[in-house]
């Protein structure tokens, strides 16, 4: 048991945090409070096991503002990444394909896996990118004939995002056939706890792999481009809103990492 200082927060569903709140006043809104560290668990953030019947979904919906952890793996013993131009290449079609649709908060690639930490964004930002993309008559047909419609073109950005990255290292290794594993995986995150946690997860994955010694040694992963504020892909400013702050957030990831 130990302590961590955080900004105080009723806990809501993810569909009612919003990127609007001002930034809570330290002075009277920060306060220390007890965490459990388990040294042994730090492969998986509090609630996982609890929550693996959902983990194990592929299937639940994308909703618009929700907060969800999404990741997958290579098939078999196949790699996902080899080169660094294969990580670029992955971010970059990431920032293409999920940039309209979602809002990445946090992300670690590594060899033979990935997760992501988004934001779904509004509905009505998501049908206008829809509604220019597909024309408005076609996308108001098929909203009005499928009341997930939205929901499942987000989970089409998704696939979209993993079949090209599949055709572009199918091709450098001279493969054929699926790269990823199934459907993607994917959890919705409704406690602000859980939300701290699994960020930290994500950002801890090198380091509890072996790839890393340390999180801000890692490359492809958003943890050095929180601390540093250099963004290319994660949103600095929603992710430290959410903690309470950067120096909530810089504490307890020392925290959690033992140091």
């Amino acid at each position: 048991m130990g302590w961590v200082k955080v900004v105080a927060r009723t806990l809501r569903p993810a569909s009612k945090i919003t990127r609007q709140v001002a930034p809570p006043d330290r002075s009277r809104s920060t306060c220390w409070v007890a965490v459990r560290y388990h040294p042994t668990s730090l492969s998986a953030p509090v609630g996982w096991q609890q929550s693996k019947n959902i983990m194990s979904d592929t299937q639940v919906p994308l909703l618009p503002t929700h907060y969800y952890h999404i990741y997958n793996h290579a098939i078999g013993r196949e790699n996902l990444f080899e080169r660094d131009t294969d990580y670029l290449y992955f971010l970059k079609q990431t920032e293409k394909h999920l940039g309209p649709v979602c809002t990445i908060l946090s992300f670690c690639l590594l060899p033979n896996h990935f997760h992501f930490v988004v934001q779904i964004k509004p509905e009505a930002e998501i049908s206008e990118y829809l509604s220019m993309r597909l024309g408005s008559d076609k996308f108001n047909r098929k909203k009005a004939a499928n009341e997930y419609f939205v929901s499942e073109q987000v989970s089409q950005h998704f696939g979209n995002l993993f079949n090209t990255y599949s055709k572009h290292y199918n091709f450098f290794k001279k493969r054929t056939g699926s790269l990823f594993k199934r459907a993607f995986r994917r959890i919705e995150i409704t406690d602000m706890n859980y939300f701290r946690n699994v960020i930290f997860y994500v950002h801890q994955n090198p380091v509890e792999a072996g790839f890393s010694s340390d999180m801000s040694g890692w490359r492809y992963s958003s943890y050095s481009e929180l601390i540093s504020g250099k963004i290319n892909l994660a949103v600095r400013e929603e992710v430290m809103e959410l903690f309470g702050g950067f120096e909530n957030f810089q504490a307890f990831h020392d925290y959690k990492s033992g140091k």
